[in-house]
């Protein structure tokens, strides 16, 4: 009698990290899955906003083991694809930034985080949602989301982290840093920045809530009160020496439900991808997704 093989799929973005080594990682990751013992479905993406109805419609025909492959982005589709379901999620990272993998030790170096599937845990993390969307590394509001709505997308591909340092370069300067409102734990804060994490890596270069984590059952926020360039470059020097908590307009606070509002129009982003205009409001999910986490960790 012989063993049913597990279904599975593996999703992936063409265009994620280098075009070239991404085709071939492809095949290496393909091969390495159907030794594994999966019988494997594969699915490109087609564009933004496409992972997501893929992973549903595979879901929705008795697969329940996902593998995203690609950048922050393209995991917080298939995300978005897999909820309200039993199925599992392994992430091959080959993106940008990799955030959600330096956040769960997963090697950046392929073949090793090949290696740390074969024994990762099935373990269930916490998700958010913001408005009717789900994320697993944060939600910014302010000053990141406007630089991303101003990020090329021809730059991002070619010239990775270093188009989006160029842009917060540039924008710190041209950046008109209008005050929103954030209500949490009843009561209403005054920002200009705010970031509501489940995460503690923040652009894999510092971290802006250190005890974020995807396993707690709150948001850690950390929210800037003032406006200015000057301001802005004091923070992020206070951020690099893991400082910026020092600050007397700088505050770190926990919470479940956030409500975010303004009459002006500022930008959001969830995972590092634009997101959406104010208002936004944001709700913690424990337990709500199923991701297999290297053992090690």
């Amino acid at each position: 009698m012989t063993m049913e093989r597990k279904k599975a799929c593996l999703i992936w973005n063409p265009v994620a990290g280098n075009r070239k080594k991404n085709e071939r990682d492809i095949h290496l990751i393909a091969d390495f899955l159907t030794h594994q013992g999966y019988e494997l479905l594969k699915k490109a993406t087609e564009g933004p906003l496409t992972a997501g109805p893929i992973a549903k419609e595979v879901i929705a025909t008795g697969i329940d083991q996902i593998f995203a492959v690609g950048g922050d982005g393209t995991i917080n589709e298939v995300i978005n694809g897999m909820n309200n379901t039993h199925a599992q999620l392994g992430i091959i990272p080959i993106g940008t930034a990799n955030l959600l993998a330096r956040e769960i030790h997963m090697p950046l170096n392929l073949k090793k985080a090949l290696e740390a599937l074969k024994t990762a845990e099935v373990r269930q993390v916490t998700l958010g949602k913001a408005n009717d969307r789900y994320f697993i590394l944060m939600a910014g509001i302010g000053f990141d989301g406007h630089v991303i709505s101003k990020l090329r997308i021809h730059h991002k591909a070619r010239f990775g982290k270093l188009a989006f340092v160029y842009e917060a370069m540039k924008q710190s300067f041209l950046y008109d840093y209008p005050y929103f409102k954030i209500k949490i734990n009843n009561r209403e804060i005054a920002s200009t920045f705010a970031i509501i994490a489940l995460s503690r890596e923040y652009g894999s270069v510092f971290s802006l809530t250190p005890d974020a984590h995807i396993f707690r059952e709150q948001f850690q926020l950390c929210i800037y009160k003032s406006h200015g360039a000057f301001a802005y470059w004091k923070y992020f020097f206070s951020a690099l020496l893991k400082s910026h908590h020092l600050l007397k307009n700088v505050e770190l606070d926990f919470a479940d439900t956030i409500e975010i509002y303004s009459d002006k129009e500022i930008w959001s982003q969830i995972d590092g991808e634009l997101f959406c205009k104010l208002p936004v409001k944001i709700q913690i999910l424990p337990q709500a997704l199923k991701l297999l986490i290297p053992k090690h960790h």
